[in-house]
């Protein structure tokens, strides 16, 4: 599988640069089931040129023109023949020059509220509920590096009218903007529960010719390809509903990007802006932590972290002016988190140690760099609504690949009483979800990255900090010893030697020796058990041992959410029902020698606690019953029958190849903070971030 730009730049950053990728996420390089499905290419055509729509003689007129008004200013916009309600659709703002160098904001002047996913883009995507006429405006405004040269703005208003909703329908979603080098991904969705759709066919209505991956039929991807000047793609989707056809367009602004020059993203990147346009880090945040043209990293002085600079009762201020995001939504979300779902402060206190937080629509997986000092997210553990999620890019984690070669499955998974701790979202159903459902995954995800983050500099050691750049005072840090998961190490090392060389091929992607072939689940089991390592991840450096017993305490502690770990075979074609158990627990942390190397670290990272107090509350771990299945073991009770309804909705997820990346061919390194298309039922493997 060919890595994706971001993908291959965190499989080769260097250690020591200190960037701690945990992410993790599905596979796509599976073959589509729907045989039924016409793409106009073989199905395990992965790499198909797209037809154009003026060829395919047998379908209906496509429709795609975009009509242009023209504004007395050099603004103009181009628009839809037709909206509908309940249907995104799109506005392009142009002012005849390349949109990398200016800033966009879109608001709605009148109307019934829209919901605007890209009021930052010059290519506005949005949602109407009803019918009706709507007013949107937008400003232009130059990013002016100069600082003593006049800054252009253009300010523009149109209006739309947007017709009733169209019955027996689907669309495709959503229109975006795409640098030119970045992953595109789509997704047509059958409007109506009732639609029996028997043919999709993709063809170019409008732009360059492309080469898509058509694995998916209903979710092609795509690189964006280098233009010379901004350009719009329109791609028609050609569908057989219920035996009548059905067309729908999405727009792809492929704009033509400044030169890539840095020596730390050097593929391309996703467009981010400040979410506080007036916060006095906005500049900084925009050129030091996520940008093609970063070429070292910025002063301390210039992005100080936020303990540095901010009391703890300004906290929320604080993180609210260091967000750089993709979309706007991902930073509402991301404070309502925190302002509603953290009572005990402890995402506040832990944030004080970086200087940034990143959440973009092609990051994944999350990860930590100290580098930048920033954390970087996956908005996959973000989203609420289905509009929201259809901003996200669904391109897999890079290590899903790794460790296929190996002969045994170490599965995973966070439970609440005798079941899922998180709910499980079909991206098929276009339902939100609540803010509590994020936090099974989004709070472990934070504990780990975050004990990171408190690791490379804890709060103790922020007054000692001179820079003159952050990772100045990582290399004096990390060469006194003053780590704290290097203290972890001296004090209580791990000690597997197999496990330690296996997590180099299933983390890193090593190749796989004849004996570590040859190692059986009991074999695994016996390593694993003897140890006292609480994740398989935990070999992979000392930084995720560190991580991942902070995290699995925390989560344990503040949500009564316990973590299960096993190691089971590898039948083909894995499932929750048929791989068995040579070994596994419940609550591995409360095990005496695990949660002692909890306490020794997690006072250091979270200064606020009582690790002591905390190892002591942690439920005894509870063994699971060698010889029965994954499935089985959630539920642990005297009757050990399986849970029918997870099973039920696991058997759902599996059948719907659609919402599953691989399911049938199980990764030995999805990770829990990876796509909910994935998780939940997981089948969820070692690449625990």
């Amino acid at each position: 599988m060919e890595l994706s730009s971001l993908s291959r730049l965190l499989l080769s950053l260097s250690l020591t640069l200190a960037l701690t990728a945990c992410g993790g996420g599905g596979d796509d390089t599976n073959s589509n089931n729907n045989d039924t499905l016409d793409n106009g290419a073989p199905s395990n055509n992965i790499n198909a040129n797209v037809a154009r729509c003026e060829t395919l003689t047998d379908t209906a007129a496509t429709n795609s023109g975009l009509t242009l008004i023209n504004t007395d200013s050099d603004l103009a916009f181009q628009i839809e023949p037709a909206y509908y309600a309940e249907q995104s659709g799109a506005i392009l703002a142009q002012i005849n020059r390349n949109s990398a160098d200016y800033h966009y904001t879109w608001q709605q002047l009148d109307g019934e509220p829209l919901t605007l996913l890209s009021p930052h883009s010059p290519l506005l995507a949005f949602e109407a509920s009803d019918e009706g006429t709507y007013t949107l405006q937008v400003t232009v405004t130059e990013i002016n590096t100069a600082q003593d040269a006049a800054q252009l703005t253009w300010q523009e208003s149109v209006n739309i009218t947007v017709n009733a909703l169209k019955s027996n329908n689907a669309q495709v979603r959503v229109s975006h903007q795409a640098p030119q080098g970045t992953l595109v991904s789509l997704r047509h969705h059958l409007m109506s529960d009732t639609a029996a759709m028997t043919d999709l066919t993709w063809c170019i209505a409008t732009g360059p010719d492309l080469l898509v991956d058509f694995s998916e039929i209903d979710r092609p991807l795509f690189t964006a390809p280098n233009v010379t000047t901004d350009t719009l793609s329109t791609l028609s989707a050609i569908a057989t509903i219920n035996g009548t056809t059905v067309i729908d367009d999405v727009h792809i602004l492929i704009t033509a990007e400044n030169p890539i020059t840095s020596t730390y993203f050097p593929q391309a990147i996703a467009h981010t802006f400040a979410y506080q346009a007036n916060s006095p880090y906005a500049n900084a945040l925009e050129q030091c932590v996520y940008h093609n043209e970063l070429t070292e990293s910025c002063l301390l002085s210039t992005l100080p972290l936020i303990g540095q600079q901010d009391s703890e009762d300004a906290m929320k201020a604080a993180i609210k002016a260091r967000l750089l995001v993709s979309h706007e939504w991902m930073a509402d979300n991301f404070m309502q988190f925190l302002e509603q779902m953290d009572p005990h402060g402890d995402f506040l206190t832990l944030l004080q140690s970086v200087t940034a937080i990143v959440i973009s629509t092609d990051i994944r997986p999350s990860f930590y760099w100290a580098l930048t000092g920033a954390i970087y997210l996956d908005p996959d553990n973000l989203w609420l609504t289905a509009s929201q999620r259809d901003t996200i890019s669904e391109e897999s984690d890079y290590r899903s690949q790794f460790g296929e070669s190996l002969n045994f499955l170490i599965p995973w998974r966070y439970v609440k009483d005798n079941d899922y701790a998180s709910e499980y979202y079909s991206i098929a159903n276009r339902g939100a979800r609540s803010l509590d459902s994020l936090t099974p995954e989004l709070a472990s995800l934070l504990y780990h990255e975050l004990a990171h983050a408190n690791d490379y500099f804890p709060v103790e050691l922020h007054s000692q900090l001179q820079g003159p750049k952050l990772i100045d005072d990582f290399e004096w840090i990390s060469k006194a010893d003053l780590l704290i998961s290097t203290k972890l190490m001296q004090q209580s090392p791990l000690t597997s030697a197999p496990l330690l060389d296996l997590a180099n091929v299933s983390f890193k992607g090593e190749d796989a020796t004849s004996t570590q072939q040859a190692y059986t689940p009991d074999d695994i089991s016996g390593f694993f058990s003897q140890d006292h390592a609480n994740a398989y991840y935990a070999y992979s450096s000392q930084q995720e041992d560190m991580a991942m017993l902070f995290e699995e305490a925390m989560m344990s502690y503040r949500f009564g959410i316990q973590r299960d770990i096993a190691v089971t075979d590898k039948p083909a074609n894995a499932t929750a029902n048929n791989i068995t158990l040579s070994w596994g627990q419940r609550g591995r942390i409360g095990e005496d020698k695990v949660s002692e190397r909890f306490a020794l670290i997690g006072a250091s990272i979270l200064p606020t606690i009582n690790a002591q107090v905390i190892r002591n509350a942690l439920p005894a771990p509870i063994s699971f019953t060698s010889g029965s299945t994954w499935a089985q073991s959630l539920t642990l009770t005297t009757n050990t029958s399986v849970n029918t309804s997870v099973n039920s909705l696991f058997n759902k997820a599996i059948n719907t190849n659609n919402d599953m990346d691989k399911l049938n061919n199980i990764s030995p390194v999805t990770g829990e903070h990876s796509n909910p298309l994935i998780t939940h039922p997981p089948l969820t493997f070692s690449g625990e971030r």
